[in-house]
């Protein structure tokens, strides 16, 4: 995940993640990096793959509202 990042500066305001536990793009160890990056980050693990919206629209609408929510 942390190849591509140019900025180490921290994301100090609340943020949403959401993947899919079979996406093969979320790996061991990508928490640690999302949470130094985003302080403040959520992160939701959904059953899916990497499509997340078109495989769980259901729930990945009812993650985003009550994010937005909160």
């Amino acid at each position: 995940m942390s190849e591509g990042i140019q900025d180490t500066q921290p994301y100090l305001n609340d943020a949403l993640f959401i993947m899919g536990s079979r996406s093969n793009y979320f790996k061991t160890g990508d928490d640690k990096i999302i949470h130094a990056l985003f302080p403040k980050a959520t992160i939701k693990l959904l059953e899916a793959g990497h499509w997340i919206h078109a495989e769980r629209p259901e729930e990945f609408g009812q993650e985003v509202i009550s994010y937005l929510k909160s």
